[in-house]
């Protein structure tokens, strides 16, 4: 009995490892299965949320194309639209940069000309400064002339004053003896005419008488 005990015990032994061993292979095997399905399920499941990723950056790239389509075309509308604009500009500075340089040649012109006038002036001013001076030193040398002439003249004159005021006292006494020469002798006339003048008186009443009688 102890042997069949311990042979039954061995056969259990062995059956029980057996079943384990054989439990132990198909658990292993259905893990394997298992890990095989879940990794087939995952890899499903990641190709799956690749596809939808991948057609959501697809989707998301679309639109972001449009955008940036829709943005270029703005952004390139707004540069031509600037670009017209800075040309315009450009052709409106350009003319008035061509009317400026125009005026500053004319400005020029007339500033030429008036510098040459003005250094004409100049010239004529410095002229007329250097004849008035030679006029100024001519007249001074004239006024002193003049005074010298006129000191001369006035000497003269008081000289020929001097002359005259003797001749016209010595005139004066030789007309005032004259005219006493000339009193005395119309004196003797006028007592000969009276004596005349008193016989005519003294004849013409002799022959008024005779005639009335």
């Amino acid at each position: 009995m102890g042997k069949e005990y311990k042979y039954l015990k061995n056969m259990f032994h062995m059956y029980q490892d057996s079943i384990c061993d054989e439990v132990e292979d198909k658990w292993s095997k259905k893990k394997e299965e298992w890990e095989k399905d879940e990794k087939m399920e995952r890899e499903k499941i990641l190709l799956q949320q690749k596809n939808m990723m991948t057609k959501k950056f697809e989707l998301e790239s679309e639109e972001e194309k449009k955008k940036i389509k829709d943005s270029y075309s703005t952004v390139f509308e707004n540069f031509n639209r600037e670009k017209e604009e800075l040309l315009k500009q450009h052709e409106k500075d350009t003319l008035q940069l061509e009317e400026l340089k125009k005026t500053k040649e004319i400005m020029e012109e007339e500033l030429y000309a008036q510098a040459t006038i003005l250094e004409s002036l100049n010239t004529t001013l410095y002229q007329t400064q250097m004849e008035l001076q030679r006029e100024k030193a001519v007249v001074g040398n004239l006024e002193k002339t003049l005074h010298t002439k006129l000191a001369e003249c006035e000497e003269k004159f008081k000289y020929t004053i001097l002359l005259l005021t003797e001749e016209n006292i010595h005139l004066r006494q030789k007309i005032n003896a004259k005219n006493e020469g000339i009193y005395e002798e119309q004196s003797g006339r006028s007592t000969c005419v009276t004596i005349y003048e008193d016989d005519s008186e003294t004849l013409e009443d002799g022959n008024n008488k005779k005639q009335e009688l």
